[in-house]
């Protein structure tokens, strides 16, 4: 429910990191209105429904499962109920992280996907952007643009003091991309964050 006038709240919602959950689909696209669970005034108990439990089901397309929670178990079951989309899939969220040879090397890809009729950006695996630019008939490929970048690890110890930094140099790289492939407000996607 919405935390200022605790009235329930049905909708899009995303989590932080921090664990607090937002009215919108995105950061960028919220207006900020905190969500809490809601509280239900039960009169009878015995009224109660008796819907099945949500089942919270992992997806092992990476291994951060708090990320995804409900999402493909909810996205199966709408497909099944309205056959919108049948058995097509959007790109799943995916956290990236360097391995210790990509951290030596100082860089690594980074893999997104962008909505064609929005702005909506998200970090996919490079399984996910495989199975994109193939056209793989379990996604909709038709409905996202996918691109990768090389996103510098570079350490202190490796930058001289004439060498930009790691963030000076991703910044410019999404920038770049930003740019070049007209993804409006791509930047934003970072907040800051190019570390």
């Amino acid at each position: 429910m919405l935390e200022f006038s605790k009235k329930e709240y049905i909708g899009y919602y995303y989590k932080l990191s921090n664990g607090k959950k937002y009215v919108g689909k995105t950061p960028q696209n919220s207006t900020q209105l905190l969500l809490i669970p809601l509280i239900e005034e039960i009169e009878n108990p015995e009224t109660l429904p008796t819907n099945p439990p949500i089942i919270y089901k992992p997806n092992n397309d990476f291994g951060e499962s708090y990320l995804s929670l409900n999402g493909m178990v909810n996205n199966e079951d709408y497909r099944k109920l309205t056959g919108i989309g049948a058995n097509r899939f959007p790109p799943t969220p995916y956290y990236s992280t360097p391995t210790q040879k990509e951290k030596v090397i100082g860089e690594y890809r980074r893999y997104f996907a962008k909505k064609t009729n929005e702005y909506i950006y998200i970090e996919i695996s490079k399984e996910t952007y495989t199975k994109f630019k193939s056209n793989d008939p379990t996604v909709a490929s038709d409905l996202y643009e996918c691109l990768f970048f090389p996103w510098s690890t570079r350490t202190p110890n490796s930058i001289t003091s004439n060498s930009p930094t790691p963030e000076t140099i991703n910044r410019k790289i999404v920038s770049q991309v930003e740019r070049n492939n007209k993804w409006y407000g791509f930047t934003s996607y970072f907040q800051g964050n190019f570390g």
